[in-house]
Formats: C-alpha cells, sequence, structure tokens
C-alpha cells in the first residue's frame, strides 16, 4: 500500500511538472509527428489528482505503520517487564519470607507455653498442614488445635523456614465467662512468645486490651495494642467469644 502511495505521488508530482512546462514551451512536449500538443489544464488537473491520491494513501498508511510499530514496540517492553519479574521473584523467593516471623517454631512455641500452663490446658503435638481456607484462596502452611475447655488456637508458619508468624487465640462463650484461669492461658501464650510478656506491667497492658474487647462485644469492636516485641488484637462477640491475634511488630 505504501508503494502505491509513492507510485501515485510520483506520477502527480511528475504531471504536475509536465503541465507547467506545456504552459511555458508547448513545444517541449509537442507530438512530434502529429504535430499536437497535450492540454496543459488537463495534464495539471490529472498532476493533482494524482498528488491528492498519492498524499491520502500515504495519511492513511503512515499512520497504520506508525501504529503497528508502536504495538510491537508495547509487546516487547511488557514482555521484557515480566520476564524481568519472573526473574526477580524465582531468584528472591528463597529469600523472602511471605510473613514476620516469631523467631521460634512451632513446637518451640508449644515447649515454652508448656513450661508455663495448667495441666488440663497444655498443648499436644502440633501438626503442621495446609489450610486451605476457602475457593480461590491460596491457604497457608499451620496448624489448629484444641488446647483445652473452650480454647482453641490457630497458627500460621513462615512456608520459607518453617518459623511461627502468626496466632489466633479463642475463646468460646461458657457460663462461666471470662475467668482467670483463660487469662492465664493467654498470658502463657504471650509470655512463650515473648519472654517479656511475663512481667506484671506487660500483662496487665494485656488483661487491658481483652476486657476492653469484652465490654464492647455488642459492637465488635477491635482494640489493638503493641506491647513489646508483639501486637496483640482483641475483638469479642457474644456468639464466637473472644479472639486475641498476636503478630510480631
Amino acid at each position: 500500500m505504501l508503494l502505491v502511495a509513492w507510485v501515485s505521488f510520483l506520477t502527480g508530482l511528475l504531471l504536475f511538472v509536465c503541465a507547467v512546462v506545456c504552459s511555458i514551451f508547448p513545444s517541449a512536449i509537442e507530438n512530434k509527428k502529429t504535430g499536437a500538443v497535450p492540454n496543459s489544464g488537463e495534464v495539471l488537473l490529472g498532476g493533482i489528482l494524482a498528488l491528492m491520491i498519492g498524499v491520502g494513501l500515504a495519511a492513511f498508511v503512515v499512520p497504520e505503520r506508525k501504529a503497528a510499530a508502536k504495538a510491537v514496540v508495547d509487546q516487547s517492553s511488557e514482555a521484557a517487564l515480566v520476564a524481568d519479574a519472573a526473574s526477580a521473584v524465582s531468584t528472591s523467593a528463597a529469600q523472602a519470607a511471605p510473613y514476620a516471623s516469631f523467631g521460634i517454631t512451632p513446637n518451640q512455641f508449644r515447649t515454652e507455653y508448656n513450661r508455663r500452663a495448667s495441666s488440663d490446658y497444655e498443648l499436644a503435638e502440633l501438626k503442621i498442614g495446609r489450610d486451605h481456607g476457602y475457593e480461590g484462596y491460596a491457604g497457608y502452611d499451620g496448624f489448629k488445635q484444641v488446647v483445652g475447655p473452650n480454647v482453641g488456637i490457630t497458627g500460621r508458619v513462615n512456608e520459607v523456614d518453617g518459623s511461627l508468624a502468626e496466632l489466633i487465640a479463642n475463646v468460646a462463650p461458657n457460663e462461666s465467662g471470662m475467668t482467670v484461669k483463660y487469662f492465664a492461658v493467654l498470658g502463657a501464650m504471650a509470655a512463650a512468645l515473648d519472654p517479656a510478656m511475663s512481667s506484671p506491667e506487660n500483662l496487665e497492658k494485656l488483661t487491658g486490651i481483652i476486657l476492653r474487647a469484652l465490654e464492647q462485644r455488642k459492637e465488635h469492636k477491635v482494640f489493638e495494642h503493641a506491647i513489646g516485641k508483639l501486637r496483640y488484637s482483641a475483638s469479642a462477640s457474644e456468639t464466637t467469644g473472644l479472639w486475641l491475634v498476636i503478630n510480631p511488630r
């Protein structure tokens, strides 16, 4: 298409020049046999028409070529970016942990917790598995276990090094309410993750956010507080009880 445009443009330009020459020197394009001279107006009109066709074709073809070239460049750039991203992920996957970590394994947590907990709330052996959560969710490595009457825990495990990354404790609704033994169980879990939580001052702070969550259980408010090396989020409801989420800071 671009070649046709060039041919039409050059033909029109040639006819235009011929028309100008014909008007100045008619003898230059005179037919030697018949003596006839082409009508310069017709030649000029033909040249203008050919020029217009050539310019129109060029105006149609050139942007199309540019768009095609731009698309190729864009595709190449996108492919390069995808390749770079894939390369970055493949080289850094082994180095970057998907979650922050407490710096201990689940079994180390179990050992530290059982040293502090009463016999009826000791943790059995933790079985690590894949929790796929719900459809469309990749899930995570972790564990779930009933600790004792009305108390259960869920733990997330760092998929890179197997360390404990998050701990969620639940105290289910019961007739006795939130008694001292439940506070002791939660305090033992916190101290197993951060020994500084054994201090009365830190335990008082933790007890404070738990009590605030229980007071607001009808509104399901979440209360957060950073204590020592850990961050705590407490919430409660009348149907599911108390939830305490513990994360590293």
